[in-house]
């Protein structure tokens, strides 16, 4: 994470200043960046959690969520083994899900989550 701010110029970490996120489970933040490659940067709290594959299956459900009208996520993971990998593109593919089939027109939505990465420090 300190990279990511580093690259950021220190964006992240003023924007979490000021919105107060502290990380808690389940709470986001969104900051636009410049530099990254990426329009925007979403911070996902794992609360004390982040090791295990049921936090990391919710981190990623979550961001897929929140970045559904993007067109794509990628999520940092801080755990490394093959369980919370796998629990995290459980993770994507669960919160990128919509129901459509009877949506037309204009209830369709106008952009949905297609791509997803899962990057992990090896």
């Amino acid at each position: 994470l300190k990279a990511l701010d580093r690259a950021a110029k220190g964006a992240l970490k003023t924007a979490a200043k000021l919105e107060d996120f502290t990380g808690k489970a389940g709470e986001t933040l969104r900051v636009n960046v410049s530099g990254l490659g990426a329009k925007a940067v979403l911070l996902v709290g794992v609360g004390d959690g982040g090791a295990k594959p049921r936090d990391a299956r919710a981190l990623a459900f979550r961001a897929a969520q929140a970045a559904g009208k993007l067109g794509s996520v990628a999520i940092a993971l801080l755990a490394e083994d093959d369980d919370a990998i796998r629990a995290a593109a459980e993770g994507l593919r669960g919160g990128a899900y919509r129901y459509l089939t009877y949506f037309t027109g204009d209830r369709l939505p106008k952009r949905v989550l297609e791509h997803g990465t899962v990057v992990v420090k090896r």
